[in-house]
């Protein structure tokens, strides 16, 4: 159950003489506008998706072809003295690409 405006954690509304503010519409309104919220997210939350499968997709082609790639085990080496691990010959989804490799190199490395 929401906070309803006035009560509870929400800021309380300065009262006016129809006492429109407290009504049971505007607070009818408050409730409408959490559960839009809730049923759709805000467009943001997917943009890193939608950009993951379009900018982002064009942007690691370019690299590739230009010969910049980032040596991940490298860079960790810097920071960590127990680093493991190799590039699986896959695409960005690894579960997806490459599932079976994915769990024998897990299972291997959980059970160290």
């Amino acid at each position: 159950m929401p906070d309803l405006r006035g009560y509870g954690d929400l800021a309380r509304p300065a009262p006016d003489a129809a006492h429109a503010a407290h009504s049971k519409r505007a607070m009818a309104d408050d409730a409408i506008f959490i559960m839009r919220s809730l049923i759709q997210p805000p467009p943001s939350i997917c943009e890193d998706y939608r950009a993951c499968a379009t900018i982002d997709l064009e942007h690691d082609r370019a690299d590739v072809a230009a010969g910049r790639c980032i040596d991940v085990l490298a860079l960790w080496r810097e920071r960590s003295a127990n680093v493991d691990g190799r590039a699986v010959p896959c695409g960005h989804y690894i579960a997806e690409d490459a599932l079976a490799l994915l769990l024998d190199e897990s299972a291997a490395f959980l059970s160290d």
